[in-house]
């Protein structure tokens, strides 16, 4: 019943918002429990898919009977080389065939359009090198600490097994004051 009062109001009215609070109206004014959002849009699409096959119906019948004739015969046949030096007529297909030529103003449209999209992955690239840049940068030094401060060696042990401390007692160097990062 919402459906079918729907589709007519669908045919002078294509706004979903539209229709989606004439629905909601309805359903006040009837007293009836409301749809879902969810089953309220398929209700509206499906209203708006009766109206326009209305339509279409509608027009159809009120086309002389040679038209659709006339106008499969267009978007089939294509055109004779005959035909196009004449200019006698041009069918659908030649000018889906041939987009035109382009202008210098849609050759800068594609230009602005591949700068937009390089400097778009300029900025990712970037933004994900930064991102990798800090993710290993908080490996190593985890609070702006060195690992040793903050870490247990038992969880590197675990993962990397007993010959780690056998690996660390090889790299140790007694002539280097300063901090050595070591790669396992």
């Amino acid at each position: 019943m919402a459906q079918q009062w729907l589709t007519q109001e669908a045919r002078t009215e294509r706004s979903t918002a539209h229709l989606r609070e004439r629905v909601r109206q309805w359903y006040v004014d009837h007293r009836i429990e409301q749809p879902t959002h969810a089953r309220a849009i398929r209700i509206i699409n499906a209203a708006v898919h009766a109206a326009e096959t209305a339509c279409c119906e509608e027009i159809s019948r009120r086309l002389p009977d040679h038209t659709p004739g006339h106008m499969d015969a267009l978007f089939s046949s294509p055109v004779s080389p005959q035909e196009e030096t004449e200019d006698l007529c041009i069918g659908f297909q030649a000018l889906k065939s041939d987009p035109g030529r382009p202008s210098l103003e849609t050759v800068f449209k594609e230009l602005a359009k591949l700068e937009r999209k390089t400097a778009r992955e300029t900025l990712n690239r970037n933004q994900r090198a930064a991102a990798d840049a800090s993710y290993s940068s908080g490996l190593i030094y985890p609070d702006k600490h060195p690992q040793e401060r903050l870490y247990s060696i038992l969880p590197f042990i675990a993962q990397h097994g007993p010959g780690l401390v056998d690996t660390l007692y090889e790299n140790i160097h007694l002539d280097c004051p300063d901090h050595k990062v070591l790669v396992v």
